[in-house]
């Protein structure tokens, strides 16, 4: 005979997802359409245009949101206590945000007033000190594939599971979470039209993210097998839609862009403010002490 058990009294009540909850899981990806929505509306429009020129808003403010983001992964790595290689990868992340930060104002060159030395002046397109300016083109393609495959590439390997997830388990490698992925690639999208044309490798990127978001869609239609389970369905839709969007909305309006980098210099603020907000998930969820070892 079976005996039925009341429900404990002590049993925790099941707790409705809180704002706090939401927003922490959607934040990176409403930050994203948010931001890319303003600037379709420059591109339409051609109004606003003067806020992506040179040492304007949007670069001082990709700068100083590089710069915080590096400041929060070094504090974290170095103040709190946890997993050595845990926090080997916090610190890594801050030295990548502070070169990012430092390039973006020439490493100071134009606050502190300092001259840019004659052999890099002849290489620099810019005559600035910094690296980006040296092959613009090929830093710039650098740069999106790295994003690419950083920010989208692993954390999606990571999540379909296999040898790759379990390497990346192994080494404590931190990555962006899965909800970080769909505004990631929304960032990489934004390339010029020229860009495209001269660097076969774009599409290519493109397409593996809008083929990772299409396979995801696909495999939950059919009921399947689950992929990426940890992947919302909403942002692998967003994913999707803003590859195909972006690069189209950006071709077809190709002659309102006024210059040709104004699409590399907002997807750089974009970029800027995912990064302080990764930084900001990255330093809070660092162990407070190390975990107890077991005799």
């Amino acid at each position: 005979m079976r005996v039925s058990r009341a429900p404990s009294a002590e049993a925790a009540p099941r707790r409705e997802p809180s704002v706090h909850t939401f927003l922490g899981l959607h934040g990176p990806l409403i930050t994203a359409v948010t931001l890319s929505l303003f600037f379709a509306g420059m591109v339409v429009t051609e109004r606003g245009y003067f806020l992506l020129r040179e040492d304007h808003v949007f670069e001082s403010l990709t700068a100083a949101l590089f710069l915080m983001a590096s400041s929060l992964c070094a504090l974290g790595a170095l103040l709190r206590k946890g997993p050595g290689a845990t926090r080997f990868w916090v610190l890594a992340w801050g030295v990548a945000f502070l070169v990012m930060g430092m390039e973006e104002i020439s490493w100071g060159q134009r606050l502190f007033g300092v001259e840019t030395p004659g052999l890099l002046e002849s290489l620099n397109q810019q005559e600035e000190i910094n690296l980006h300016n040296l092959d613009s083109h090929r830093v710039n393609t650098l740069l999106s594939v790295g994003a690419f495959a950083v920010g989208v590439g692993l954390p999606a390997a990571g999540m379909t599971g296999g040898r790759a997830a379990l390497l990346l388990r192994r080494w404590r490698v931190v990555l962006p979470p899965p909800h970080f992925v769909a505004p990631l690639a929304v960032a990489v999208a934004f390339v010029e039209p020229g860009w495209m044309t001269k660097t076969p490798l774009m599409w290519a990127v493109l397409g593996l993210a809008f083929g990772f978001f299409a396979y995801v869609l696909a495999a939950r239609a059919s009921g399947g097998r689950a992929v990426a389970p940890r992947l919302p369905t909403s942002h692998a839709v967003a994913g999707l839609v803003g590859v195909a969007l972006i690069p189209a909305l950006l071709g077809a309006f190709e002659g309102r862009l006024q210059h040709e980098s104004n699409p590399s210099e907002f997807k750089e603020f974009l970029f800027a403010t995912l990064a302080l907000i990764f930084a900001v998930w990255a330093a809070a969820r660092l162990p407070q002490r190390e975990p107890a070892l077991l005799e």
